[in-house]
Formats: C-alpha cells, structure tokens, sequence
C-alpha cells in the first residue's frame, strides 16, 4: 500500500492547521474579495498557498479538482492587483469586484489555454460587456505569457489530454475521413456508413478500401526507413504525386492532422485518399531503396 496519498492528506492537513482557507473549494473566498470584505494578507496568503495545496492534493493522488482552486487564485490576483492599485491611486475608485473577475479569466485562460471561451464565461458573470475589453487583453497576456513559459513542458496545460485544435480531437477524426471521401465520391456520405474503428484496423494492415466504384482508394501507406517519405514533409512528398491527398498520420497511439510541413517519419502510416495511379506512386515513394552500393575493382600489378 503506498503512502502517497496519505502524505499529501498531511501535508495539507498540517497547512490547513494554520491556515484555514486552503481547504474547500474557495468559492465563499472569492465572493468575499468580490465585496472587499478580505484583507490584504489574507488574500496573498490564499494567493501562495492554494495552488502549491492544489498540486499536493492531486499529486498524491488525492481529488480536489483543479477548476474551482485555479478560479480562486485568478480571484486572489486580481484581488490583489486591485487592492495595490487603490493604494497607489487612490482617485480611480474602480470597483474591486471587476479586477476579481479579470483576475479569475486571465489565470483560467492561461491555465487551460482557452483565452476566448474564458470572455463568455466573463460575460455571463457579469451580466453584460462592460469587463471584456479589460478580460480580452489580460486572457491574451496570460495566454502568450503561459505558452512561452511552458514551451517544450511535458504538461503544458492543466489538462492532459487537451490538444491543440479542433481537427487534432481523436473524436472528429471520422469527420476528417468523411471529408476526404467526399473529396472523390459524388454523393456525400452517410455517418452510419463509416465505422471508423473498423476502417482504421483494416487500413493498419494494408488494405486499401475501394470508393467511388473503383475510381479511387482509400489507403494507409507504410513509411519504410530509408524511403523518400522517410523525414520528408507532407508539401515535399504529395507534390510529387498526382491525385493523392493526406488524411492522416498515424504514429504508435498518436494520430497526426497532416499539414504542409508535418514531417512523416520511419514507421508512420499515412493515411491516404487517392486514385490507382497515385496510391501506386506513393506506395513505391515509401519503400526503402535498394540501389546497391557498386564495387570498385582494385588493379593488381605483376612484379
């Protein structure tokens, strides 16, 4: 039985002994900062120590969430922020309450990396638009300031499984497939026709799926070392052959949207919407050579 997880139950326990507001959720926090009802060393206490408790609980094990804690800290900074600048400028009479709620976007923004669906969330807090410029331009700080800092991170975000975009989703690969048909079929297809797991494991072992009556193949290309698809981009390699178009990269578990200069790699399947003559060219593009290396004859003298 590993003590992990009861660890990290003690280490927040004993923070908590002296400080109280680490626990729960922090929402009852935030809405106290709202109404300027905290001190300023309650709310950088709250600032520091919630999240390193954040990241004790659940790298313990342990469940505690991490929307509700990042909230809160966004809360505490704008708190703060605000608090700094009443004293400094005393005449700008700001509400505290709209630096919160900034606060709370611009971390959460950074933290997910979701900058604009973070301004909706402002919007409907606040009830109107009065805060989204000042949103708009913090989310957009915390966006390039947490994308640089985190550049090359394993976890770049406080969500593992998140990707990129839309298209690199694993959920909306068949739509990428169905998209690729269409591409040579006259009729669009129909979502029941396309079993996606099924289509997959056929193409994985090499057999091409006839479509549009013969006229073209949906297919998986094999990138054998040493090929001209080995280390070459997508733009470089379908340049080259006529009437074929990139679906897919399929790496180990991974599956890559293919772009102009995603670079296909040794082991890779490519999956691939072409006609015969294309489906050809790109099978023998990503076979290895096997040009032999010629001898040269060394000449012999006679004494």
């Amino acid at each position: 039985m590993t003590l992990k997880p009861a660890m990290g139950g003690l280490a927040v326990g004993l923070v908590a002994v002296a400080f109280p507001p680490v626990l729960g959720t922090g929402y009852g926090w935030v809405e106290l900062a709202m109404a300027g009802d905290l001190t300023l060393v309650t709310v950088l206490l709250l600032l520091f120590l919630k999240g390193p408790m954040m990241a004790v609980t659940i790298g313990s094990g342990g469940s505690g969430g991490v929307f509700a804690p990042t909230v809160t800290l966004g809360a505490m900074l704008g708190a703060a922020v605000g608090m700094g600048v009443e004293r400094l400028l005393p005449g700008l009479d700001l509400p505290l309450a709209a630096y919160v709620v900034v606060g709370m976007a611009a971390v959460f923004s950074g933290a997910a990396r979701t900058p604009i669906s973070t301004l909706i969330m402002v919007a409907e807090m606040t009830g109107g638009y009065g805060l989204i410029v000042p949103a708009m331009l913090a989310n957009i700080t915390a966006f390039v300031v947490q994308r640089a800092l985190t550049h090359g991170s394993r976890y770049p975000t406080l969500y593992q499984s998140q990707v990129e975009s839309r298209e690199d989703s694993p959920l909306h690969r068949s739509v990428l497939v169905r998209r690729a048909l269409e591409m040579l079929d006259d009729e669009p297809l129909d979502a029941s026709d396309l079993r996606l797991p099924r289509l997959i494991s056929l193409l994985r072992f090499g057999e091409p799926i006839a479509i549009q009556e013969g006229a073209g193949v949906l297919a998986s290309i094999h990138v054998a070392p040493g090929s001209e698809l080995d280390d070459s981009t997508v733009e470089e390699s379908f340049s080259k052959v006529e009437g074929a178009t990139a679906v897919a990269v399929l790496r180990g578990q991974e599956t890559l949207v293919p772009r102009g200069q995603t670079t296909m790699l040794a082991g890779d399947q490519v999956l691939v919407v072409a006609t015969p003559a294309g489906h050809q060219a790109l099978t023998e593009l990503a076979t290895a050579s096997t040009t032999s290396v010629p001898t040269t004859s060394v000449p012999t003298t006679t004494a």
